[in-house]
C-alpha cells in the first residue's frame, strides 16, 4: 500500500512538472502576443532591419547557433523554474492525496512565484513591457521580501524532502551563479613612471548640449570636468559613426586612410593591429578597450587590445535583445552569471531596459592592471537612439515641443553625467588617477531638425532645392551639430587634476589625439605618417592655416525625411549587409565602392566648410559662424576658394566616385 502511494506521489510530481511547463509557455506565448499589441513593428523585422540582416541571412550557421543557444538557456531557466516550484508542492502532496488539494495547492503556489517574478521584474526594470505592477504595492520591498522569504522556506523545506545531495548541489550551484569571477584583486595601483591614458567618450554628445538652455545644470560631473581640463573649440569628426570615428581616434589618420569606410566595414579591410597600441603594448601597457553597445563598432583584441570589455559581438544582438524581455531573464541579469548565460545581453547598452551603467564601470575599472600603466578606451551609449534606460523619463510639459528624439536625449544627459561621474570615482579609489592623463571626447554629435541647427541660404537669387539638415549622426556633412563633437585634455596627479582649466580656439580634428599622445609618451611613431597634428596647450600655438575633413556615412534618403520612419531607414539599409562565417554583420564586397561613391564629403578651412554633394554637380561654401550657406558660383564669396578646392581634391582625388572632373 505505501508502494503504491509513493509511486502515485510521483506519477503526480511528474504530471505536476509538465504541467508547469506547459503552463510556462504558455505564459511566454502570451508575453510575446502582448508585447505586440503594445509595439508598433514586430520584434523579428525589426530586430532583422537593425542588425542589417537580410532573410537569406538568417541561414547563417554562426547566426542560428548564437540564436539556438539563447533560446536553449531561456528554455533551461523556466524550466528550473519549473522544478523549484515542483519541489515546493512535495511537503504538501505527501500530506494530501486528494488530486483536487494537490492542483489546487500547485495552482496557488505557481500564481505566488508568477507574481513574485514580475513584482521583481516591475521593481528592477520598470521600463520592461512585462513589468505589469510598476506603480502598485507589488513592487514594494516589503511584500516583495515577505513572498521571497515564505517562497524560499517552502522550497528548502520540500528540498529536504527529497534528499540532502540535492540540498549540496543547489547550494553549489546557486553560490556559482552569484559568485564575481572577477580576477582582479582590491586595492590600489601604486605610483608608476609611465602614466595610465584614459579616453573616455560619450556617443553622440554635443559640445552645445553641455551648456545653455539645453543643459538645466543635468551634467555637473561633465561640466567639473572639463573646468580642470584644456577644452578645445571646433573640433570635427571625420565621421558621424562609431566605428570609423573610433579607428580614427586610435590609428590618427581619416577614414579615406585607414578604410574603415562605413560602420561594419569588414574587420580585413582595416590594417590590424592598430599601430599606436601595438607600440603601446611593447613599451609595457596593458590596453584595454570597453564599449557597451556592439551593434555597429565591432572593435576587438584583434585591433591590438590585451583586454575588451562589453556584449558579445555578432548579428544575433539585435535579435536577442529586442526579444529578451521576459522576467526571468533580465533578474539573471542583476547576477555575474548573467556574463556566461546571455553574453548578447551582459552590460549590453542596446538592451536599454536590462542596462546597468553602474554594472559595466565596475566591470570595465576592475578589468584595469593595478601593475602595469593602462591604456584605456572607454565608450558610453547612453545617449544613442532610442534614448531607453532601466528607469522613465519623468515628463516635463514646459519642456516639450513635439520633437521626441530631442526631448529624450536631453534628459538622459543627467544618466551619462552620473556614469561619467562613477567611472571618475571608481579610478580615482583604485588609484588610477595618480599618474594619468585623461581625454574626453565624443565621437560625433546628433542631428535633430532644431531651428537652431538650419542653415540659411545667403546666396543670390532662388535657394536650390538642397536638404542640408538630417536627423542621426553621419547621415549629413552639412549639419554642423552632427560632426562638432567635445574634446579635452587633463593631467592628473595624486588622484586630482593639476592641469588648469583652458579654453583653446582654433580648429581641430578627433585625428589629433594620437598624435598628441604620441609626443607625450614618446612613442617611436612618426608623426608625418599619421593625418592628425599635436594638440596645441594655447590659443597662441594654433596653427591658422589647418583644414580638417569630414565625410558622411552611409547614403540613406529616409533619414532626410520629417520625421524617422525606423522601418524604411532600416529597410533601405538592410540590403547592404550579410552574416559572416563568424556570425558577425558586415558591408557586403559588392556594395562597399557603390557605397563609397556615393559619400558626402567636406573640408572645414577657418570658419568655412567646403561641400561636396554626391548627387549635386556645384560645391557648396558654408560660413560657420553665420549658420549661411551659398554655392560657389556665387561672385560674394570671401575665402579663398581654389585654395579649399584644391586640398579637398588632393585629399580625395583617388576616392572612388570622387567627381574630380566636376569640382576639381
Amino acid at each position: 500500500m505505501q508502494n503504491s502511494n509513493q509511486n502515485q506521489s510521483e506519477v503526480n510530481l511528474l504530471r505536476t512538472f509538465w504541467r508547469t511547463m506547459a503552463l510556462q509557455l504558455l505564459l511566454v506565448v502570451l508575453f510575446i502576443v502582448f508585447r505586440q499589441m503594445l509595439q508598433e513593428h514586430s520584434v523579428l523585422s525589426l530586430a532583422a532591419n537593425t542588425t542589417r540582416v537580410s532573410t537569406a541571412d538568417l541561414v547563417n550557421g554562426a547566426l542560428i547557433k548564437d540564436l539556438a543557444i539563447f533560446i536553449g538557456t531561456v528554455l533551461l531557466v523556466h524550466f528550473i523554474w519549473g522544478g523549484i516550484i515542483v519541489v515546493s508542492c512535495i511537503p504538501f502532496f505527501s500530506r494530501f492525496e486528494n488530486s483536487d488539494i494537490r492542483s489546487l495547492v500547485w495552482g496557488t503556489l505557481f500564481l505566488l512565484h508568477l507574481t513574485l517574478i514580475i513584482s521583481i521584474n516591475s521593481f528592477f526594470f520598470p521600463t520592461s513591457l512585462l513589468g505589469y505592477f510598476r506603480h502598485t504595492p507589488l513592487v514594494e520591498p516589503v511584500f516583495i521580501t515577505v513572498l521571497s522569504i515564505l517562497l524560499i522556506f517552502l522550497f528548502l523545506y520540500g528540498v529536504k524532502r527529497v534528499h540532502y545531495v540535492l540540498v549540496i548541489f543547489l547550494l553549489l550551484a546557486s553560490s556559482y551563479a552569484m559568485y564575481d569571477f572577477s580576477t582582479q584583486e582590491a586595492g590600489q595601483q601604486q605610483n608608476l613612471d609611465s602614466p595610465n591614458v584614459i579616453l573616455i567618450g560619450v556617443d553622440g554628445l554635443r559640445p552645445d548640449h553641455l551648456s545653455g538652455s539645453f543643459n538645466r545644470g543635468m551634467t555637473p560631473a561633465i561640466d567639473n570636468l572639463m573646468s580642470k581640463s584644456t577644452v578645445y573649440d571646433r573640433v570635427y569628426t571625420p565621421q558621424g559613426r562609431t566605428f570609423v570615428a573610433w579607428t580614427s581616434i586610435l590609428t590618427g589618420m581619416y577614414p579615406k586612410n585607414h578604410k574603415a569606410r562605413f560602420n561594419l566595414s569588414s574587420p580585413d579591410r582595416v590594417e590590424r593591429p592598430f599601430r599606436f597600441i601595438k607600440m603601446l603594448r611593447e613599451k609595457g601597457y596593458f590596453t584595454n578597450y570597453a564599449i557597451d553597445e556592439r551593434r555597429f563598432n565591432q572593435i576587438d583584441k584583434t585591433y591590438g587590445f590585451d583586454n575588451t570589455v562589453g556584449p558579445k559581438i555578432g548579428a544575433a544582438d539585435g535579435i536577442i535583445s529586442n526579444f529578451a524581455d521576459f522576467p526571468l531573464v533580465n533578474l539573471l541579469l542583476k547576477v555575474p552569471i548573467a556574463r556566461s548565460l546571455f553574453p548578447y545581453l551582459y552590460l549590453n547598452r542596446g538592451y536599454g531596459k536590462g542596462y546597468s551603467a553602474e554594472d559595466f564601470n565596475s566591470a570595465v575599472i576592475e578589468s584595469l592592471s593595478l601593475e602595469k600603466p593602462n591604456f584605456l578606451a572607454v565608450h558610453f551609449c547612453q545617449l544613442h537612439w532610442p534614448f531607453t534606460s532601466p528607469n522613465f523619463i519623468e515628463p516635463s510639459h514646459h519642456e516639450w515641443s513635439g520633437n521626441y528624439n530631442h526631448y529624450m536625449y536631453s534628459n538622459m544627459l543627467g544618466k551619462v553625467d552620473e556614469q561619467v561621474s562613477s567611472m571618475l570615482s571608481g579610478l580615482q579609489k583604485r588609484g588610477l588617477l595618480n599618474n594619468a592623463i585623461l581625454i574626453f571626447l565624443s565621437d560625433h554629435g546628433e542631428g535633430f531638425k532644431l531651428e537652431r541647427d538650419r542653415l540659411a541660404y545667403a546666396g543670390e537669387g532662388v535657394a536650390p532645392k538642397l536638404n542640408l539638415a538630417a536627423w542621426g549622426h553621419g547621415t549629413n556633412v552639412a549639419s554642423q551639430e552632427q560632426a562638432h563633437v567635445v574634446l579635452s585634455v587633463a593631467r592628473y596627479r595624486n588622484g586630482k587634476a593639476v592641469s588648469e582649466g583652458s579654453k583653446v580656439k582654433g580648429l581641430f580634428s578627433l585625428v589629433d589625439i594620437i598624435p598628441t599622445l604620441i609626443s607625450n609618451l614618446d612613442i617611436d611613431i612618426s608623426l608625418s605618417k599619421l593625418d592628425g597634428e599635436v594638440l596645441p596647450k594655447e590659443s597662441s600655438e594654433v596653427n591658422s592655416d589647418r583644414h580638417v575633413f569630414v565625410e558622411s556615412s552611409l547614403p540613406v534618403r529616409s533619414v532626410n525625411a520629417s520625421f524617422i520612419d525606423e522601418t524604411k531607414v532600416m529597410s533601405e539599409a538592410g540590403s547592404y549587409f550579410k552574416v559572416n562565417d563568424d556570425g558577425r554583420a558586415v558591408i557586403k564586397d559588392e556594395v562597399y565602392d557603390e557605397l563609397v561613391a556615393r559619400k558626402q564629403r567636406s573640408i572645414y578651412y577657418k570658419n568655412w566648410q567646403l561641400v561636396a554633394l554626391a548627387d549635386y554637380d556645384e560645391l557648396l561654401l558654408i560660413d560657420i559662424d553665420k549658420m549661411t550657406w551659398k554655392t560657389i558660383s556665387d561672385k560674394s564669396f570671401e575665402p579663398d576658394i581654389k585654395h579649399m578646392v584644391g586640398q579637398l581634391c588632393v585629399h580625395y582625388k583617388k576616392d572612388y566616385g570622387f567627381r574630380a572632373d566636376i569640382w576639381c
